[in-house]
């Protein structure tokens, strides 16, 4: 026996559609089904899943408007707000307000945000400050250098004065004690 492919015919005046197979002594089996045989039981099967189809495919597309509305959307949404806060804009609004796992995710991307911008607040100020206390120091600093070779002119010139004065004495006192005395103030 081989096995031969499915044929469509005409028989007995009616259309047919059957498999033909060669026997071992050499004559053809067909076994076959009419058309209007197969159409007649065909169609109450086909009637009867055309609703199931009919109700399958709404309640698909109700799956899918739920899918679209609940969770692809907010994550396209969630996925664009989180480009923007990648390139520091973090005053968007994140308006996802769902009550799944897309609405938490969403949530903890505006808190993300918000305590981003107030620790950006919190490093211009502190980096403002620094810059005062900076600027404060180095007046400080130049105004003690000021000071300092001010006082420093002042003092000299009543120093330069009295050493003179000394080596005045030294040279032209006769007294032996103020001498000494003089001498002493030229060693310190």
């Amino acid at each position: 026996e081989t096995p031969n492919a499915a044929v469509r015919f005409q028989w007995n005046g009616q259309k047919c559609f059957g498999v033909s197979r060669t026997l071992r002594n050499g004559m053809q089996m067909v076994v076959a089904v009419p058309y209007s045989k197969i159409y007649s039981t065909m169609w109450p099967s086909v009637l009867k899943i055309i609703p199931i189809v009919i109700f399958v495919i709404i309640g698909l597309i109700i799956i899918l408007q739920y899918l679209m509305t609940e969770i692809c959307i907010p994550i396209l949404n969630l996925t664009e707000a989180s480009f923007c806060l990648s390139r520091g804009e973090l005053n968007i609004p994140i308006v996802i307000d769902a009550e799944n796992e897309v609405g938490l995710l969403a949530e903890n991307s505006r808190k993300m945000a918000k305590q981003l911008s107030e620790y950006i607040e919190f490093i211009r100020e502190q980096a403002k400050s620094e810059h005062e206390a900076k600027e404060i120091a180095l007046n400080a600093s130049k105004a003690k250098s000021d000071f300092l070779a001010n006082m420093s002119h002042e003092i000299r010139t009543p120093i330069n004065a009295v050493l003179g004065m000394d080596e005045m004495i030294i040279r032209e006192s006769p007294n032996e004690n103020i001498r000494r005395y003089a001498a002493n103030i030229k060693n310190a």
